[in-house]
């Protein structure tokens, strides 16, 4: 009896600590006859509640990394430059009948975060359950009904810093407050070298402006910065860069509309106007940012033109 209670105790030490966190059912995992695909490779999943769950240690093998603070009780998944090949995880489809019982869900007290993002999990005895639209994080998440698949697809982050040949704001510099501005205008047109030739009005002002794509953030956005004691000479246009946000550094939403965005702020890639549907206030030591999220999908190598003009 002894050695029996020997071996069941060790067996319980072997067992990652996200199973040991409770032994109460609170629901369960289902077989699904719907195929879910990270970057066109087949990942396990199931039915959770009639929502399509994938189980977030198998990211490992599909770009991400999945990381476990176990003091903190927290799962971390991010992504990584890693290219998924799901090498390491066997893929089978399930021959159970649609429906039909697959896992337990246990009760947990682990925090499981996506890109940052708080998001729901679940325990099913040792490995975390994430939803599959939680993925939208990092890239598109697309349903196909006729197929009965559902498609990950990811966009990683990108970034066009537009300062060539512009000689910015610095922070450190004091100059006198003089010299308001009503706005600026800019236009940057890619050269045969892959940089930037720039037109450009009162540029100077600003200390960058930047063309990015992030999907934890909104997509694709063009951001600038505004220095504080230009802030403090431009204080009707600075103003105005204030009223035009409606979400605030902290995440919160201050506006339901971009619409006063929309009326002094013109933006246009590759001459194709862009629609500003939010713009979010940044914050920095000395400057104060602002970023324009654009109604857009496109690709960094597939911009050859920038155009936006803002102006009282």
């Amino acid at each position: 009896m002894k050695k029996i209670m020997a071996i069941f105790l060790g067996s319980l030490l072997c067992l990652p600590s996200t199973a040991l966190a409770s032994t109460r059912i609170v629901g369960e995992a289902l077989n699904t006859d719907i195929r879910a695909y990270i970057d066109e490779i087949p990942i396990r999943s199931y039915n959770i509640g009639g929502k399509t769950g994938i189980v977030a240690e198998d990211l490992r093998d599909y770009g991400f990394e999945v990381i476990w603070y176990p003091d903190l009780r927290e799962l971390i998944v991010a992504q990584s430059d890693s290219t998924a090949t799901g090498s390491g995880h066997v893929f089978k489809e399930t021959t159970e009948p649609v429906g039909s019982h697959a896992a337990y869900v246990y009760e947990t007290d682990i925090v499981t975060y996506v890109g940052g993002r708080k998001v729901e999990a679940f325990n099913i005895g040792g490995e975390t359950i994430i939803y599959v639209d939680d993925m939208e994080t990092f890239g598109d998440v697309k349903w196909d009904e006729a197929s009965r698949e559902v498609h990950f697809t990811a966009k990683m982050p990108w970034e066009i810093d537009l300062s060539d040949g512009i000689i910015y704001a610095e922070h450190q510099q004091q100059y006198p407050y003089i010299d308001p501005i009503d706005g600026f205008s800019a236009e940057f047109i890619k050269n045969e070298n892959g940089r930037w030739d720039v037109t450009e009005t009162n540029l100077g002002h600003l200390s960058w402006i930047r063309l990015s794509f992030d999907k934890r953030y909104g997509g694709l956005q063009l951001g600038f910065s505004l220095v504080a004691y230009h802030m403090m000479a431009d204080d009707d246009f600075s103003a105005l860069c204030t009223e035009m946000c409606t979400i605030g550094y902290d995440g919160s939403r201050w506006k339901d509309s971009a619409e006063l965005a929309r009326e002094h702020t013109k933006i246009y890639i590759n001459d194709e106007m862009m629609y500003i549907t939010d713009v979010r206030m940044g914050k920095g030591n000395n400057h104060q940012d602002y970023y324009f999220i654009l109604d857009k999908d496109i690709q960094m190598d597939d911009v050859n033109k920038i155009t936006v003009e803002c102006w009282l």
